[in-house]
Order: structure tokens, then C-alpha cells, then sequence
């Protein structure tokens, strides 16, 4: 294979019916290692497949990445043709031999005491080691401490406040007020994909994995984000929460809720250190969602 034909070796089940909806795009946004297409309101991540598959991904070799990224500019018209991303005559990325993953995360039985544990035992990793997130240090610490099982302190700064209230609507004990909580926590943070954007994403996640999602909260998630969510948070950061709605999540985000109810060979320190190197502070950020959702279902 040549320069200038990359190969791609998996993609996400939605990336089909993205570009075959939208045959006609654009090179969106450029990364070291990654790039984010656009094809009608839309995003496709195009990434090296060891750093795991976004549910809107496409997946290929490092030295392809490095290629594609060199030969394409922000901007650049992308097409979709023939199962291939054209980028121009000379740049074609081929998804003929593409492996389909989905990214729906499934329900897996459990025992709720290994759970517990396992979320324990990730909460007090991240309390005793250098995890860098996207909140204010002092602040998520106390929050992550309040949560923990081991730990009796009780806090009621703002962040608390507004995290019980996204508790609250999203584990059903309040239908009412969504609005100001997605207020709150979409967008809030810096960053491609900003902290609460993450957090959220993890809460889901904690849900639908434990069997334990809730209908109304989702559609009043997703109904946010068609009225306001562009103009809230990051093209990304909407794209991540939009998926989650549909219970589809990065393939990191699946194996670290998988490792809670042992139904893989990953041990949750393991995942957690994988979901660790995502991004600046998105795994983490996200990962805290997870668990603080994980213990919110007990």
C-alpha cells in the first residue's frame, strides 16, 4: 500500500449511516494523534486503534494515522465513496476490511457487594495517586471522599449541592429542574471535551451497565442538547453526550464498567488506567462519573 491509501481495520456500528447519510464532509479538527471529520451534524474520529474506538470512530494503524494527519488540512472536503474517506485524489482512507464494533454497553448480572467494592477500590487509587482532573482539585477530592465508603466526611459546597441534584434527576428521585442541572454541569470545565460534559457521560454509563437506566432522564438529556447544546459545550463534548443518550460509549468507557462485574480479563485498576491516559482529563473525569454513579444505584 502506497503513501497515499491508508487502510482502516474497525469502525463503529453508526459510522455507515453517518457517511452514507452524509456522503460529503470535512476535515472538522486535527489532534498528535487523531482527527475528527464532519459529515453533516456529525462527527467521525479517525485514531490509532490501541487507543481505543469512540462509539463514532474509526480505527487504523498508527503509521497510517501519522500519514493521514501529514497529507490533510482543517477544512479540506472529504467524500464517501466506494467504501472509501477521499480526501483528494491522492489521499484515500479504504474501509473495505473494517471490523464493525458495537458500542452499545449491555447489562451484564452482577453481584452489587463486587461492585461496591471494586468502585471502592478505584475511588481510593484516585484519592491516594496523581489523577489530574478537569474540576477544581480541592473540590472533587472532597466529593469523591464524601462518596467513599470508607470515609464519614459530609460536605455541602456548591459542587455537592449541584451533584445531588444531578443525582436526584437522573436516578429518578426528582423529574423536574433539568434544565438548570444541564445548566450546571454541560460545558462546565476546559477542554476538547469539558469536565461535567464527561462526568455526565459516566453517570450514564454507570446506569445503563448496572441495569439501571432511566428512560426519562435521557430524553430529558437528549432533548437539552437539541435545544441548547451546541451552544453550551464543544462540537466533541456534544457528540459524546449525544451518543451516551443512545447508551453508546467509547470502547475504554465499556471495558472500565465491565471489569466492576468481572465479566472480562481486565482487573478495574487495569481499565481505570486505561480510561487514565484518555485525553488530559477526559478519562478521569469521565471515570469519576462512573463511579459516583455506580455508588449513587446502591
Amino acid at each position: 500500500m502506497n503513501d497515499s491509501n491508508m487502510l482502516a481495520l474497525v469502525a463503529s456500528a453508526d459510522i455507515s449511516r453517518v457517511v452514507e447519510s452524509w456522503p460529503s464532509g470535512k476535515v472538522h479538527s486535527l489532534f498528535a494523534n487523531s482527527l475528527n471529520l464532519q459529515f453533516g451534524d456529525r462527527l467521525v474520529h479517525v485514531g490509532h486503534l490501541a487507543e481505543g474506538l469512540a462509539p463514532f470512530g474509526i480505527g487504523a494503524e498508527r503509521a497510517d494515522i501519522e500519514r493521514l494527519l501529514w497529507n490533510v488540512r482543517i477544512g479540506e472536503l472529504v467524500r464517501y465513496q466506494a467504501n472509501q474517506l477521499i480526501f483528494s485524489d491522492r489521499v484515500r482512507l479504504s474501509m473495505n476490511q473494517v471490523d464493525v464494533t458495537d458500542h452499545t454497553l449491555d447489562v451484564y448480572p452482577y453481584d452489587l457487594q463486587t461492585v461496591d467494592e471494586n468502585v471502592d477500590c478505584i475511588f481510593s487509587n484516585i484519592l491516594e495517586e496523581d489523577w489530574h482532573t478537569g474540576f477544581i482539585e480541592t473540590d472533587i477530592k472532597r466529593l469523591l471522599k464524601d462518596r467513599c465508603q470508607s470515609c464519614t466526611v459530609h460536605n455541602s459546597d456548591l459542587m455537592t449541592e449541584k451533584l445531588q441534584e444531578l443525582e436526584a434527576l437522573a436516578f429518578g428521585r426528582q423529574t423536574t429542574g433539568s434544565e438548570g442541572v444541564f445548566n450546571y454541569w454541560i460545558g462546565r470545565g476546559q477542554g476538547l471535551t469539558p469536565s461535567g460534559d464527561d462526568l455526565l457521560v459516566g453517570m450514564c454509563a454507570a446506569m445503563d451497565g448496572l441495569g439501571r437506566s432511566n428512560p426519562v432522564f435521557l430524553r430529558q438529556l437528549k432533548s437539552y442538547l437539541l435545544d441548547k447544546g451546541h451552544a453550551r459545550t464543544t462540537e466533541i463534548g456534544y457528540e459524546y453526550l449525544w451518543y451516551a443518550t443512545d447508551k453508546k460509549y467509547h470502547s475504554h468507557v465499556i471495558n472500565i464498567c465491565k471489569s466492576f462485574v468481572n465479566e472480562q480479563t481486565y482487573t478495574p485498576l487495569e481499565a481505570a488506567q486505561e480510561m487514565k491516559a484518555v485525553g488530559h482529563t477526559s478519562g478521569t473525569d469521565t471515570l469519576i462519573g462512573i463511579l459516583i454513579g455506580a455508588k449513587g444505584l446502591k
